[in-house]
């Protein structure tokens, strides 16, 4: 499963990159938006990509043991 590792204060969250743009709207307090709205992907991407770029690392395999090796 693919998505984002916490560090630093987010040390020990997985956040699975199908509820990514959900736990980034919680984060930054959106309630509602419109999906049909014309830059509606453009808002998504841009969104997760600012929110999880502090405290957070992409991950492609979310294998216990590879994250152990890595000390996260």
């Amino acid at each position: 499963m693919e998505g984002w590792q916490g560090l630093g204060p987010n040390r020990g969250r997985f956040v699975s990159r199908a509820e990514g743009f959900a736990v980034a709207c919680r984060g930054c307090g959106i309630l509602q938006w419109d999906p049909r709205a014309a830059e509606a992907a453009e808002f998504k991407a841009m969104l997760e990509e600012w929110y999880f770029s502090g405290n957070w690392i992409w991950k492609e395999d979310t294998d216990e043991e590879q994250m152990d090796l890595a000390g996260l």
